[in-house]
């Protein structure tokens, strides 16, 4: 298995660190080989930024990936949006794109060793190191009968051609990994349409409307918990629940988890050990069915 530096980015530790616990509880149960990475910058997001300079875009990421050059480690990030952007600018940087000339000496040395860095998002380390069939081998049976819709996100899939992680139109390895958890995927339409999350810069009630209809959805197929792995789509779906509830005039009382808080269960975790109580949506009907 690779040895890792991880990049936690800005979300999950200043609005979400009941994740980043999560993320540790799992990461310290399979024996991943990774360590803190010092002195990192915005990643930076993946959206606004690039589409204002896309070489002060580059720049930051090639700053992040210059140090884990320094550490001679592949980077590990639990964010999609900083997967996208570092993997992204990585890919550039391959390609011949061009640093802005001021960075350059930030850099120093590690700059002829950026092109060497991977990046992997947490559940790809999940699937492709440590795999599907080990990970079922480490959970037992408290997950069975637990329905779950897994919502991947945009940004672990496309651009695929960069990416290459999962098909972006027909998406399965985070179904595959909820299947090795012992709780069981449900299919449904629309499974790899955006949350709605970066339109709410622009238009916020739009953006809780299209959440809504994936809420909807969710409550339709009859399943007991959402399952996210993109830190702003946990925001937009159950941050954001209530105020989408009253958009709507609808009420959907999902409960929202991590893969990771998924995982952490399934293999023998306690509850009382991860911060469920940082949820918005109440989690106990769920732990209730568990303990049931």
């Amino acid at each position: 298995m690779n040895k890792y530096a991880m990049f936690w980015g800005c979300t999950i530790s200043n609005r979400l660190p009941h994740l980043e616990l999560a993320d540790r509880l799992v990461l310290a149960r399979l024996g991943v080989d990774w360590t803190e990475l010092e002195g990192t910058v915005c990643c930076p997001e993946p959206t606004g930024l690039r589409g204002v300079s896309g070489e002060l875009w580059t720049g930051l990421s090639a700053y992040n990936l210059s140090l884990a050059a320094g550490t001679g480690r592949d980077i590990i990030t639990p964010c999609t949006g900083c997967f996208e952007s570092l993997k992204m600018a990585s890919c550039a940087l391959k390609d011949g794109a061009e640093l802005p000339a001021e960075l350059k000496p930030l850099l120093g040395p590690r700059r002829e060793h950026i092109e060497r860095v991977g990046v992997k998002h947490l559940v790809q380390v999940l699937y492709e190191d440590v795999g599907v069939e080990a990970l079922r081998n480490l959970t037992g049976e408290r997950l069975r009968g637990l329905k779950v819709l897994a919502h991947p996100g945009c940004h672990l899939l496309r651009p695929s051609k960069d990416l290459a992680f999962d098909d972006p139109e027909e998406p399965t390895h985070l179904d595959e990994l909820v299947a090795a958890t012992g709780a069981t995927p449900v299919d449904y339409s629309r499974k790899g349409f955006c949350c709605g999350f970066p339109l709410s810069f622009v238009d916020r009630e739009l953006s809780l409307r299209i959440a809504g209809e994936k809420l909807a959805l969710a409550r339709e197929v009859g399943v007991d918990c959402m399952v996210m792995i993109c830190p702003s789509c946990t925001l937009q779906y159950e941050f954001n629940q209530a105020q989408t509830e009253r958009i709507r005039g609808e009420e959907y009382r999902m409960p929202v988890l991590s893969y990771s808080e998924l995982l952490y269960l399934a293999m023998g975790g306690q509850p009382e050990e991860l911060g469920l109580d940082y949820h918005r949506v109440d989690v106990s009907p769920l732990l209730a069915r568990l303990a049931g």
